[in-house]
């Protein structure tokens, strides 16, 4: 049976991480799935799970290779993909921290002639960014950490871009609107009215035009979903829904970590 181009590009990256990443990770605490050495988790409590990602935004030879890692109270699940190539486009399940590339602002070089990745030209190739990666996963140890680190984020991006301070939450999304609800932020609520709000007229605008995506289909009702727990002021209930999810994430994650 022939060889997928995706399968060859995980079997690089694989053994990219396998050689420079994996012992540093076990020795930090994390852990990954046996068949799946892109995805690494390590859980804080039963409360929070810190995660490492090995991915690409550019499926093709030589892989770019790029280190994401992130932090977020269970009720978030995390990235259970085996894919290397990760879109651009696309945010993992880490609401926001830490899960810019930070490789591109490195020299990168050939790993080795027969593993096609790219990766920083220093000696460690890599491994002094995940350790840097793996201390700032320190600082949340607790759902409440994880909040305020991923608020602050939002304003540090805002900050970056030299936009205004009012600016910073007009585009979230929507495990952040989770955190907020969990977290009883009242000041957010606002902001996650207006970008629910945003988003269906968007998607109605898009629906007129053109049949909506499998997946698109399903981001109309997660959106609805919160529009209306926040209308109609059913925090409570969502809260509760919120706690059982992270305890359905918690036993998936402890068949990884044990």
């Amino acid at each position: 049976m022939a060889v997928s181009k995706n399968d060859l590009l995980n079997q690089h990256a694989s053994a990219y991480v396998l050689e420079v990443m994996a012992e540093q990770l076990r020795q930090s605490g994390f852990r990954s799935k046996s068949d799946n050495l892109l995805r690494w988790y390590r859980l804080v409590g039963d409360n929070v799970v810190h995660t490492v990602y090995f991915c690409t935004s550019w499926p093709h030879f030589p892989i770019i290779m790029d280190i994401r890692g992130g932090f977020h109270p269970l009720f978030i699940a995390p990235d259970f993909s085996k894919n290397v190539y990760m879109p651009s486009g696309r945010r993992s399940r880490d609401a926001v921290s830490l899960c810019r590339p930070i490789m591109k602002d490195h020299n990168l070089a050939l790993y080795r002639e027969d593993i096609a990745v790219t990766c920083p030209d220093d000696g460690d190739r890599g491994a002094d960014l995940l350790a840097k990666i793996i201390k700032k996963l320190d600082w949340a140890r607790t759902p409440g950490d994880c909040y305020d680190l991923h608020k602050k984020d939002y304003m540090d991006i805002a900050a970056d871009l030299g936009l205004p301070a009012e600016a910073a939450f007009r585009n979230i999304s929507v495990d952040f609107i989770n955190e907020a609800i969990y977290h009883n932020d009242t000041e957010m609520y606002p902001y996650a009215v207006r970008f629910l709000q945003h988003q269906l007229e968007c998607q109605q605008r898009a629906r007129q035009v053109r049949k909506l995506t499998k997946v698109e289909t399903q981001q109309a009702q997660e959106y609805q979903q919160l529009l209306d727990v926040l209308l109609n002021e059913d925090q409570a209930r969502y809260v509760e829904y919120l706690e059982q999810t992270a305890k359905k994430n918690l036993a998936k994650l402890k068949r990884i970590v044990t």
